[in-house]
């Protein structure tokens, strides 16, 4: 008698899941199929987008944080940056980025021709060609034996440029590395003195002057 109630109570089971999969069973496989297609969407867009992360690109902020990602395989595709991005200053802060992609790579000469060449422009912001010829100034006096020692660079410092008192200190630490300590103390000397210098910087300076005074350098 209980085979019998179970047999019959597993027909019914049976008979009823299958009247569910016959009134719901289209809805729910096509409910299976859109995810499915959604999926497929998702994975297509996010590889074309991460292909052309760097033409896409729209705003300052993701620009430089592709490009401070930089490697091997992204630098391959700078390029596509300045034939594509019609704003100047997207194409400026690429070319500083790409200078400085030489200079970690120790291309010296290719990082210090990129930097030159922004420094020369005309029709440039001016905070762009001010980092442009601090940086020149670190390649050169960090870099003595390159051959890129522009008269024009080392005898001429902007006194507008806004980054003047870390150029000095740049050129101070290069001195002290070449062992020229009268040179090295000139230069602190003028961020002591200066009216404008900002605290950090004089610090900094004065920090320098009394471990030189210290040290037999």
């Amino acid at each position: 008698m209980s085979d019998l109630f179970d047999d019959i109570r597993s027909d019914l089971i049976k008979t009823k899941y299958q009247n569910i999969l016959k009134n719901y069973g289209k809805y729910f496989f096509s409910s299976i199929i859109i995810i499915i297609i959604l999926l497929l969407f998702f994975l297509i867009k996010h590889d074309h987008e991460k292909k052309n992360q760097i033409v896409s690109t729209t705003s300052l902020f993701n620009l430089d944080k592709y490009l401070d990602s930089l490697n091997d395989e992204k630098f391959l595709n700078l390029a596509e940056l300045f034939n594509n991005n019609s704003k100047k200053h997207h194409k400026d802060l690429a070319k500083l980025k790409l200078a400085e992609f030489y200079l970690k790579k120790q291309e010296i000469s290719k990082s210090y021709d990129i930097f030159y060449a922004i420094f020369k422009e005309q029709n440039i912001a001016k905070a762009t060609k001010d980092y442009a010829e601090l940086m020149l100034n670190y390649i050169i006096y960090n870099y003595p034996s390159s051959d890129k020692h522009d008269l024009e660079i080392v005898n001429n410092i902007n006194l507008g440029n806004i980054f003047y008192y870390q150029i000095l200190e740049i050129r101070a630490l290069g001195f002290i590395e070449q062992k020229k300590i009268t040179e090295a103390k000139n230069e602190l000397n003028k961020i002591t003195t200066a009216s404008d210098a900002s605290e950090t910087s004089k610090n900094f300076a004065l920090n320098l002057l009394r471990l030189l005074k210290d040290s037999d350098l």
